[in-house]
């Protein structure tokens, strides 16, 4: 596929600067809080800022905090940004992760809308019944640490093959680096990041070699 191109005129278009906006603020603890407070009393002003930055290419990311939490028995450090910052990721991947997708093999399902449980396993149901006998067997294993041990140039080198807007890319490159080695667990760009990373150098030499 060719590489795509514009996706900055995408992601600055008011429409889905709002959903951004609207999406991080979602809840009332979040609106009731002091950074929640501020943004809300200056709803358009913020979305004007994070449009011109993003549009020139000159957004980044002003520090986070991090957080331990247990997740399916397992520790792990979680980065926090605070709510203007996560505004303007949520706006970049909610085009990114729209372009990449089409991209992905049908099962991948990882923090994908309506690709959940229940549709892989009715996708599992269908190759079960249109092929039974090359179904027999599975084969299960899991990335140990997945996240912190993605190397950052591999990740940037897969949305390379996809994206030729360098105003973007140098972006990504920002959120891909946001940690000296791997990529951040808690950054909204990890997970399309995880799974273009995956995409190109694992699921489809499994489904297409």
């Amino acid at each position: 596929m060719r590489r795509e191109g514009y996706i900055i005129e995408e992601i600055i278009e008011y429409s889905n600067m709002s959903e951004a906006f609207d999406s991080v603020l979602r809840g009332t603890g979040r609106k009731r809080s002091r950074q929640g407070r501020f943004l809300l009393a200056h709803r358009e002003k913020i979305i004007a800022e994070l449009t011109a930055s993003i549009a020139d290419g000159s957004f980044r990311l002003g520090g986070y905090h991090e957080r331990e939490i247990e997740e399916y028995g397992k520790k792990r450090i979680l980065q926090i940004l605070s709510m203007k910052d996560r505004i303007a990721v949520f706006a970049i991947m909610n085009v990114v992760d729209r372009h990449l997708q089409k991209r992905y093999i049908r099962t991948t399902g990882a923090s994908i809308k309506r690709r959940g449980t229940h549709d892989l396993m009715n996708c599992i149901r269908t190759d079960l019944q249109k092929d039974p006998e090359g179904t027999l067997y599975a084969y299960k294993f899991d990335i140990r640490r997945f996240y912190d041990n993605a190397r950052q140039d591999f990740v940037m080198w897969c949305f390379r093959r996809v994206f030729k807007d360098e105003r973007l890319l140098v972006l990504l490159e920002r959120f891909v680096k946001l940690l000296p080695e791997g990529i951040s667990f808690g950054l909204r760009s990890s997970q399309g990041a995880g799974n273009l990373l995956l995409s190109v150098f694992l699921d489809h030499y499994l489904k297409d070699k």
